[in-house]
């Protein structure tokens, strides 16, 4: 999905650019500007909307992990005496000397 909003806010900006580049800006295409302008600014803001959404989840999770509460992962039971949490990653590492040990699962598994 990141992939595509990237690709359509270039795609919009490209063509900002080319009514721009391409002669004066008559009335017809400033108010084309406009409306590009508009639906990219609808786009960001739907695609942020979107990320805050998943970041509450991450920390959510994170928080309950942390308490020792037992999330379920799939068809994985993930709690914090099997596992380690890596921040950088976001994603749950089997502990040595447990069945799940070097396991990696994506916190993303968890929603």
């Amino acid at each position: 999905m990141r992939i595509f909003i990237y690709f359509l806010i270039a795609f919009i900006l490209g063509v900002i650019f080319y009514f721009i580049i391409r002669g004066g800006l008559t009335k017809q295409r400033k108010i084309i500007i406009s409306i590009l302008f508009f639906l990219l600014f609808i786009i960001i803001g739907v695609y942020t909307a979107i990320q805050d959404g998943n970041n509450k989840k991450d920390v959510d999770l994170i928080a309950m992990f942390v308490r020792g509460e037992v999330l379920k992962c799939g068809d994985i039971e993930v709690k914090n005496d099997k596992f380690n949490f890596s921040s950088p990653t976001l994603s749950f590492i089997g502990k040595k000397d447990t069945e799940f040990h070097g396991k990696i699962i994506s916190i993303r598994q968890c929603y």
